[in-house]
């Protein structure tokens, strides 16, 4: 007997162009992940409005007025005229977290105000009315210390969200070495609270790969790698935190 003998041929222009299909999909979505971190959901007066929430420091009976630096638009707010203009009254900075606003930071007030405290409430670089896109947290710092010479004189403590903290916590760590101007004018810093920080802007942006149902694994690195390029820096929160001179206070939950 004689065995039939089969040859197959392998196909191998069509694998080339399912590999090719496969890595074009996957630079895409790629892409769109870079997207959706440099350019959030914006929270604006209509996305306030139309959710009944406060749109101002107005709304909740405060005295406020706004004003812009390095094309971020803040409030400066206060429990009332008095304390809005004294020379003396001591400045919290309320820094939010990445994709929410100052109008976010609306519902944070109250604690401060009972405090007698002006209030600087800004939306970061991306979010809300501010210039965009977000630099998760890199060219903000430097926002902020502008927004710090901006100020009336006295006191300033910074209070931050999750990217706001860490904003908060590399802002004082600049302002706190070097010969600079802005160096020497860190003696304004009272203190840093850091609501929910974390180490590197790599724990955020795989958790936002994950929440928007591709994983955060695979991608993690290409995005990272893109990010880089265009300037956002993995600056390590705990480090910047070790050169603080200034009190730090990080309240974090178990379950964020």
């Amino acid at each position: 007997t004689r065995a039939d003998v089969v040859t197959m041929t392998v196909p191998w222009g069509l694998i080339a162009l399912l590999g090719l299909a496969a890595a074009m999909v996957f630079a895409a979505v790629v892409v769109l992940l870079v997207q959706r971190l440099r350019h959030p959901p914006r929270r604006t007066a209509g996305w306030a409005l139309a959710r009944g929430r406060p749109a101002d420091p107005g709304d909740l009976g405060l005295a406020h007025r706004e004003d812009e630096v390095a094309g971020m638009p803040f409030w400066i707010a206060a429990r009332d005229e008095p304390t809005l203009a004294s020379p003396e009254a001591p400045t919290v900075v309320l820094l939010h977290g990445w994709g929410r606003s100052r109008r976010d930071m609306l519902d944070r007030l109250e604690p401060w105000r009972r405090c007698g405290v002006r209030m600087a409430i800004p939306d970061l670089r991306g979010h809300g009315d501010a210039d965009g896109p977000s630099g998760l947290g890199t060219p903000e710092v430097g926002d902020v210390a502008a927004l710090i010479d901006a100020l009336p004189s006295g006191d300033v403590l910074l209070c931050g969200h999750s990217m706001g903290g860490v904003v908060a916590i590399h802002v004082a760590a600049q302002l706190a070495g070097g010969e600079s101007p802005a160096a020497r004018r860190s003696s304004r810093l009272a203190g840093v609270v850091a609501i929910a920080p974390y180490e590197r802007v790599r724990v955020p942006a795989a958790a936002q790969l994950e929440a928007s149902g591709f994983g955060g694994r695979g991608l993690a690195m290409p995005v990272l790698a893109i990010l880089r390029r265009l300037g956002v820096r993995e600056s390590s929160t705990r480090e910047a935190a070790s050169r603080l001179g200034i009190p730090l206070l990080v309240l974090h939950g178990s379950d964020d």
